[in-house]
């Protein structure tokens, strides 16, 4: 059996923390001071295509499986738990319990695109 990260896999890893370097690092003591929450980073990580990252593409998710989502969450935690924490609670959990769940006519009559899998839920 093969453990090795695939190079795909390694991409993504790379991507996410170089993310998280450049756009939460440098904020994430004055989020924490002001008690604020960072939403836009949130659609930007939607725009990046990690929010959806085990949601099927015909819903406008990834389409990845867990061994992604890990590293996604790890490469967030590693700079602010705040951050991979939201992502893994609100833009994973639902989003995946309804593909395993919901009937296949309910699943169909949803939009190609849901807000949380693009972060476009964000903040409301």
């Amino acid at each position: 059996m093969d453990f090795e990260l695939t190079e795909e896999q390694c991409d993504l890893r790379a991507m996410v923390r170089e993310f998280a370097e450049a756009e939460i690092r440098p904020h994430v003591m004055e989020w924490d001071e002001k008690q604020d929450f960072p939403t836009e980073v949130l659609k930007k990580l939607g725009r990046l295509g990690v929010l959806g990252v085990v949601f099927p593409e015909e819903a406008g998710g990834a389409g990845m499986g867990y061994i992604e989502y890990a590293l996604i969450m790890e490469e967030l935690a590693r700079v602010d738990p705040s951050i991979a924490l939201s992502v893994g609670r609100t833009f994973h959990w639902p989003p995946d319990t309804f593909t395993c769940t919901a009937a296949p006519s309910r699943r169909a009559s949803m939009s190609p695109s849901w807000p949380l899998a693009s972060g476009s839920a964000a903040g409301r």
